[in-house]
């Protein structure tokens, strides 16, 4: 094996030496690895020129590639592959991956240790990964040895039994193991219940909503029924899981049936921190069920709650506290100023501080994505304002700032806002409404639902015709039977009787569907 590397200014003594000693220390860690490969190896190597080895360009496209731009480390991203080596930018699991990698190759056995450090890492699961192959390649080997793989789930059960439960990490470790279990095994009956929610949390995150109302739903009522005493909090997690694929299959009342019995259970029961996110959802079934006053007292319930937590409180809270605004707004509340300020920015209102968010936020785009749901927020309540607010006024004067990212919801959400904050006879209208409606192509059934609503604002702009539009609407009745014929009706009704586009989005979208 012949080394080259590129030169970069002089090659001198002291840059030669460090060479052969690279050299010399990878010959020695192979030879601790693999002593009988070692044997039949020899490195060699030379400093070369640019344009010396045809291959030195591969590693130039590479890191260029990598540091060119945030698309192209979109794209990268997207298959796993982060970092100018395509691997991981975290040292750790570098190592793990590397001495894993060695491993396979010598047929060991992957360390429990090893093996989660990998299968918990973000990029295990994307499309061409290279942590995900290696995984399934030692999942290969697992399932043709059942011994193995019960190591895996053995490991699995002591985080499930422990006091520091991780769902974030039993997740992708539940998915690995039924992904890879052996005929003759199969998961027991906790593990089965948290792989199905694995099943459905992803689900939902794709905006899908057929995973537990028909795949599963009488297993995951056996189970949860079954395991109750056993496992009260992990039942209760399960059960927020599956209230959110009804919410998003319209099916309001089912979800909030679902988790009405966990409100009057001793907090001890589920835990406290799934106390608060039954109290959470509660409110957020209240507020798709049109009643805004029951779902703030639900949602400063929550918010009181989450607070007592000892660590980890806060995304819950705040996310909490952005269903509140919602609620708050839908319900002309006094509380709504103090509830956004808080949500926003921590402290209280200020309209000069609002102007400096409305600033902030127009140059917001794909740079800080944790913003986002913000900044939807921040635009459903601007466009409820007078055309001569300042913090309406502001936003829009900084519309040459706009910046655009198709990182998903809830960007329909602000390209729509921004179309009704601008004039009608603006040509920028149409276009953010196009953008807004694309985006929304690629998602869910509630995603095709809002994608209507925008439809509907589109028509007459850009060519997008009534044909198109009513297309779209028989789609959104196949994908969502539970939206109700009030829905469908008030949907097809625009293109005769068309009301404005604020007015219908209220009518056909509930709470936080807008």
């Amino acid at each position: 094996i012949e080394l080259n590397i590129e030169r970069r200014g002089a090659a001198d003594g002291s840059i030669t030496g460090l060479f052969r000693k690279m050299l010399d220390d990878a010959q020695y860690h192979l030879s601790l690895v693999n002593p009988e490969k070692a044997k039949q190896v020899r490195l060699s190597g030379k400093i070369i020129a640019k344009d010396e080895n045809p291959y030195n360009g591969y590693a130039d496209l590479v890191s260029f590639s990598w540091g060119c731009g945030k698309g192209m480390r979109q794209v990268f991203s997207s298959y796993g592959w982060l970092g100018p080596c395509l691997i991981a930018e975290d040292p750790g699991v570098i190592r793990v991956f590397r001495r894993c990698l060695e491993l396979i190759h010598v047929g060991g056995e992957l360390p429990v240790e090893d093996w989660n450090a990998l299968v918990t890492c973000r990029q295990a699961s994307a499309v061409g990964s290279l942590i995900g192959a290696l995984l399934r390649a030692y999942g290969d080997e697992a399932r043709q040895d059942a011994a193995k793989w019960r190591k895996y789930l053995d490991y699995v059960l002591v985080h499930l039994d422990s006091k520091a439960i991780r769902m974030s990490l039993l997740l992708p470790q539940i998915s690995w193991l039924k992904e890879h279990e052996p005929d003759s095994e199969d998961l027991p009956p906790r593990a089965r219940l948290l792989w199905l929610t694995a099943q459905l949390a992803a689900s939902n995150h794709r905006g899908g909503t057929t995973f537990g109302s028909v795949d599963y739903a009488k297993e995951f009522k056996v189970l949860s029924e079954r395991l109750k005493d056993e496992d009260a909090p992990l039942v209760c997690f399960a059960a927020l899981h599956l209230a959110v694929e009804k919410t998003d299959c319209y099916e309001f009342e089912a979800a909030r049936d679902l988790l009405a019995p966990w409100e009057n259970e001793p907090i001890a029961v589920p835990g406290l921190r799934y106390h608060a996110q039954v109290l959470s959802s509660l409110g957020q079934h209240s507020a798709f069920l049109g009643d805004n006053n029951k779902a703030l007292d639900y949602f400063k319930r929550a918010m009181g709650a989450f607070a007592r937590l000892s660590s980890d409180w806060q995304r819950d809270f705040d996310q909490t506290c952005a269903y509140a605004v919602i609620a708050a707004m839908d319900a002309n509340s006094p509380d709504l100023e103090r509830l956004m300020s808080l949500y926003l920015y921590g402290g209280e209102w200020s309209e000069e501080v609002m102007i400096d968010m409305a600033h902030q936020f127009a140059a917001v785009g794909e740079d800080e994505p944790d913003s986002k749901y913000a900044h939807a927020i921040l635009l459903r309540y601007l466009v409820t304002l007078l055309a001569d607010n300042p913090i309406r006024s502001t936003y829009l004067a900084d519309s040459a700032k706009w910046k655009w990212s198709e990182d998903g919801h809830p960007w329909e959400l602000i390209a729509f806002y921004r179309a009704l904050l601008l004039p009608n006879d603006d040509p920028a209208r149409g276009d953010w409404l196009k953008r807004g409606y694309d985006l929304c192509l690629g998602g869910g059934p509630t995603l095709q639902a809002i994608a209507a609503v925008i439809g509907a604002a589109r028509l007459g702009h850009d060519g997008f015709g009534k044909a198109e539009y009513l297309q779209k609407v028989d789609e959104v009745e196949s994908l969502l039977p539970n939206i109700g014929a009030e829905r469908i009706a008030a949907l097809r009704a625009q293109v005769g009787s068309p009301l404005p586009p604020l007015e219908f989005a209220v009518k056909v979208l509930p709470f936080n569907f807008r």
